[in-house]
């Protein structure tokens, strides 16, 4: 299943985190473990 809204949102933190704005810490916390998305947790998975 695509979850487009989590999607969005790890597309913002991700861009917010290489442009420094976040910190690494704060961007796995923003990381939702719950979801059912396959790339996304393939990707967190990596994280």
């Amino acid at each position: 299943m695509i979850d487009r809204a989590s999607r969005d949102q790890l597309s913002r933190n991700l861009r917010r985190l290489i442009s420094g704005m976040i910190s690494n810490d704060q961007f796995e916390e923003s990381l939702s473990q719950t979801n059912d998305d396959a790339a996304i947790k393939a990707f967190t998975d990596m994280a």
